[in-house]
């Protein structure tokens, strides 16, 4: 089976190509996708002319058009993935970080528009949650300057400040507030 992207090789432009042959709307995610891993003209000219032909838009086919893409199929929800882009998707991204097909996966249940999950450049756990976190009174938390931005939460009468200095290291804390089970998610 010939595939769209490899690892090694990068974008398949056969294929990019055969995809604006076929006209099918939802082709247009898969092919957004790729965009965020093409960085030259050769490869990025034909994702963007295929991107063209399926939309009537030209927003380009290089790694700096993704956010115009991803914005432009925002607006535009006529453009649904076609079938199996949920499964193509996680296996896609865990060809470049192992392990991410176990939350992308075929008939994956989602609230959002999968097109709208992007690899943030880890794998699966690549970052490790702050979980749960040791506290200090404020007047103890001298580290910090007066003017630092913190993320507060008040859940069943319990206040907490969480540093987003330390919330931009873990990207994650896993808590309990008042009671209650809590995830900041940064």
């Amino acid at each position: 089976m010939t595939r769209l992207f490899d690892l090694q090789t990068g974008p398949n432009l056969d294929v990019v190509r055969q995809m604006a042959d076929l006209g099918h709307p939802g082709l247009v995610a898969p092919l957004v996708e790729i965009t965020a891993f093409s960085f030259e003209s050769f490869i990025s000219e034909p994702i963007g002319e295929a991107l063209l032909t399926l939309t009537g838009e030209d927003l380009g086919g290089g790694f700096e058009s993704q956010p115009l893409w991803l914005e432009w199929l925002a607006e535009n929800p006529q453009f649904e993935p076609v079938a199996g882009y949920d499964r193509w998707k996680g296996e896609f991204y865990s060809e470049i970080a192992g392990g991410l097909d176990s939350f992308l996966y075929e008939n994956v249940p989602a609230r959002i528009p999968l097109w709208g999950v992007q690899f943030g450049g880890v794998g699966k756990d690549g970052i490790p949650s702050l979980d749960n976190p040791v506290f200090v009174d404020p007047e103890q938390a001298t580290y910090l300057d007066p003017d630092e931005r913190v993320f507060g939460i008040f859940v069943n009468g319990e206040a907490r400040a969480y540093p987003e200095r330390i919330m931009r290291v873990h990207e994650l804390s896993n808590d309990v507030v008042g009671g209650r089970p809590v995830a900041l998610v940064y």
